[in-house]
């Protein structure tokens, strides 16, 4: 995709109920704009129309959560690393303990279009713009 289509792109999501179509490596990706909870609004991510809670877990293998937002957090709060910190760090290997180890996730829910643009141009090759629509 070029400037243009991101543009166009953007102009369809930054309206209250926007929608575009995608296609992606060969499938259909959908991104509407709408609420995500009580009074935030955000971007959904469909794959071939459709969305599964299973490509959001860690453990579970699925293609289709390439198509999604990759997170990722710290097992510990920042209070608990930071106690971490003050203990010896044989201590912690003898317990096995990693401070600043992450858990990593994926979200179907993107703030922007540029951290959505960012993801894709990075991970997929081929991306062509199908349809945008909304309010």
């Amino acid at each position: 995709m070029n400037r243009e289509e991101w543009d166009r792109v953007e102009q369809a999501l930054s309206g209250v109920f926007g929608r575009i179509r995608l296609k992606v490596d060969g499938r259909e990706v959908t991104f509407r704009r709408g609420l995500i909870t009580k009074n935030r609004l955000g971007i959904m991510t469909y794959v071939d129309g459709t969305f599964k809670g299973a490509w959001m877990l860690p453990s579970h293998e699925a293609p289709e959560s390439m198509f999604l937002r990759p997170q990722s957090r710290f097992v510990y709060t920042q209070k608990e690393r930071k106690r971490f910190k003050r203990i010896r760090k044989k201590t912690l290997k003898e317990l096995k303990i990693d401070p600043d180890k992450k858990m990593h996730s994926f979200t179907p829910f993107w703030n922007s279009v540029g951290s959505i643009r960012k993801h894709y141009e990075r991970t997929f090759k081929d991306i062509q713009l199908l349809e945008t629509g909304g309010i």
